[in-house]
């Protein structure tokens, strides 16, 4: 078989792998999600985290599994106890962009906000706490911004 059957034979079984994976992620969101939020939970745990600890448990914790296992710079602005900003300089998920939209999932806010978001709320505040993304790379800015505060 010549190199140019080969690489389109390879690049067409790559094409269909990537579009069944994403395809199963966008019908498995909630699944992702959940699995998303135990995970995050069992390593905040390990990290001797304290569930509900506030504002400054979130910035430690988050900071710290962020900067070291991610690998991603991010800082935080803590304006009081009710309201604090969250800002990621790389996004993880950047990569998988264009397919993830492509699947369905239309910006970051389905990956974000309802997901490893909401997982770091649940774990270190409470039900009454709100995020809003005001800046995401995915839209071309040069970071991700997070507001949460209180309701």
């Amino acid at each position: 078989m010549n190199k140019k059957v080969q690489f389109l034979k390879n690049f067409a079984w790559y094409w269909l792998a990537n579009s069944v994976y994403y395809a199963h992620i966008a019908r498995k969101m909630k699944e992702w999600q959940k699995d998303m939020k135990e995970g995050l939970f069992k390593g905040y745990d390990s990290q001797g985290a304290t569930k509900r600890g506030g504002v400054d448990e979130f910035i430690k914790h988050v900071g710290k599994r962020d900067r070291d296992l991610v690998c991603i710079h991010v800082d935080f602005e803590k304006t009081n106890e009710n309201k604090f900003i969250y800002r990621m300089y790389e996004c993880p998920f950047l990569s998988s962009q264009k397919k993830l939209e492509n699947v369905g999932v239309k910006d970051c806010k389905e990956i974000s906000t309802k997901g490893y978001l909401k997982a770091k709320i649940d774990y270190f505040l409470d039900k009454n706490w709100e995020l809003r993304t005001t800046k995401c790379i995915w839209n071309g800015e040069d970071f991700c911004e997070h507001i949460f505060y209180k309701k």
